[in-house]
């Protein structure tokens, strides 16, 4: 079959899952399956039949949908690094010294499969709910979009400046923790470290709004600071998921076999980079990369883990009203946050000593993957699944939003739109929601309805999805 793609003809066979069987007897039946195993999760057989089944559950939504792994790959990412995390806790007998205490089988394994699931699920049924129509084939770049690509560019420059002028990280031997302290420590270095991971959008959107070099010479200089200040993955990831975005209608109507190679070889590359990541560590750590690679992954589903064993599964009112009110009352820093009981904050305090949590906070670091440990000690089983419900389609939503205002040249909306993708995965993550209510999230909804309003009797349609992805 032949569809038109612009000036070209791409080739397009439908995937050869999903036709015997319809999308809503696979969800039914792996939920079910999943279902099962919360019931039986005493045995240890259970967690690993849950793993195994949303793993499939999630290969059955890359092949139904192309372009749910370039468009989901940092939620992918997420929520199978907290299973992993989760799982070496459950079956491997490792110290914890985040939380000062060794892990062992509990049955939490299964519950967060489930819910993690659900989130998933959610992102493949709503892309077949609202991705069907066909979208505008050309992307278009405005006098305004190439202002905005010129002002991250020479910020980048500005930040290139200033790294160069100093000795790299791996001369020095410092993570890149270390490294900033000790070198890139101005208040608008940080700034801009901090807004590059959305501002990069605007630079490699560039590179399709007709302003290629301009937008190549942007993902250099970016990704030489990454490499000079001792970045090892998280920089490098977050490139990786942008270029996928930005780029995900062309890499939608690659070829099946094509598509198939794409996808193993941007798992490969991520994987080098986990490798590269202990590696170093290895080098300039106390222990081995293994040790740093396995304490690592075990920390990703610690807090989970460490609070199903103390939580009782109940609706608690009190904590979800703490939790609103946490959200409103945040300190605006994770040092600020000294002594809180909401999202990430009050799950260390649960589970680890005080004066270690205080410490930590103090420094300015917290841990990782709090946000479904902090809605199940609230909300229980009900609280764990519609906290994925709301954000799996929160995330379509703005996910399908920047779509469209990277492929319309809307350069102030990418901007926006990125910044509340990036915010979306940290309240994700650590359950806190203080950057989703402040004035400048506030001023971009604000700005984005104004302009939907605006915009709403001239627009053509536009999605987010390809006519050659099924």
């Amino acid at each position: 079959m032949q569809r038109a793609f612009g000036e070209e003809t791409v080739s397009y066979r439908p995937p050869r899952w999903g036709g015997a069987v319809s999308q809503q007897v696979v969800t039914a039946l792996s939920g079910f399956a999943l279902i099962i195993c919360c019931l039986a999760n005493d045995s240890k057989l259970s967690g690993v039949i849950s793993v195994a089944v949303v793993a499939i559950y999630a290969v059955y939504a890359i092949r139904k949908q192309r372009d749910y792994f370039f468009l989901y790959a940092a939620l992918l990412f997420a929520v199978f690094a907290n299973i992993i995390g989760c799982a070496v806790a459950e079956y491997f007998p490792v110290y914890l010294s985040e939380i000062r205490a060794y892990s062992s089988f509990c049955g939490s394994l299964p519950l967060l499969v489930l819910s993690r699931w659900a989130f998933l699920a959610v992102l493949l049924h709503f892309g077949d709910c609202f991705g069907r129509k066909a979208p505008i084939q050309e992307w278009m770049g405005d006098s305004a979009s190439r202002v905005v690509a010129m002002v991250v560019l020479a910020a980048l420059l500005f930040m290139l400046v200033m790294t160069v002028r100093n000795p790299p990280s791996f001369v020095v031997g410092m993570d890149r923790f270390a490294y900033a302290s000790a070198f890139n420590n101005s208040s608008v270095y940080r700034m801009l470290t901090n807004a590059m991971p959305y501002l990069i959008f605007v630079i490699i959107a560039a590179t399709r709004w007709g302003m290629k070099l301009l937008g190549w010479a942007g993902v250099v200089a970016w990704a030489i600071i990454l490499v000079w200040t001792g970045t090892k993955f998280g920089g490098f990831f977050n490139l990786v998921c942008a270029f996928m975005i930005v780029y995900c209608d062309r890499l939608s109507c690659l070829r099946e076999g094509a598509a198939r190679v794409l996808s193993v070889l941007i798992i490969v590359v991520m994987a080098g980079l986990i490798a590269v990541s202990a590696i170093v560590y290895g080098t300039y750590g106390t222990g081995t990369g293994a040790d740093f690679l396995f304490a690592r992954t075990a920390q990703q589903g610690q807090i989970w883990w460490a609070t199903y064993e103390k939580a009782d599964g109940a609706f608690r009112l009190d904590r979800v009203e703490g939790e609103i009110l946490g959200a409103v009352n945040d300190g605006g820093s994770i040092a600020g946050n000294k002594g809180s009981t909401h999202g990430i904050y009050g799950m260390m305090y649960l589970n680890a000593p005080t004066d270690l949590v205080d410490g930590k906070l103090a420094q300015g670091s917290r841990y990782t993957e709090g946000g479904y440990a902090a809605m199940y000690y609230s909300g229980g089983l009900t609280g764990v699944l519609l906290f994925s419900l709301a954000m799996s389609g929160i995330f379509f939503f703005v996910i399908r939003g920047l779509g469209v205002a990277l492929k319309r040249g809307r350069a102030i909306e990418v901007v926006m739109l990125a910044r509340l993708f990036i915010v979306l995965q940290t309240a994700l993550s650590m359950g806190t929601f203080a950057d989703l209510i402040d004035p400048v999230s506030l001023g971009s909804y604000a700005y984005l309805i104004f302009s939907s309003f605006l915009r709403a009797r001239g627009d053509r349609p536009c999605f987010l999805r390809m006519p050659c992805a099924s």
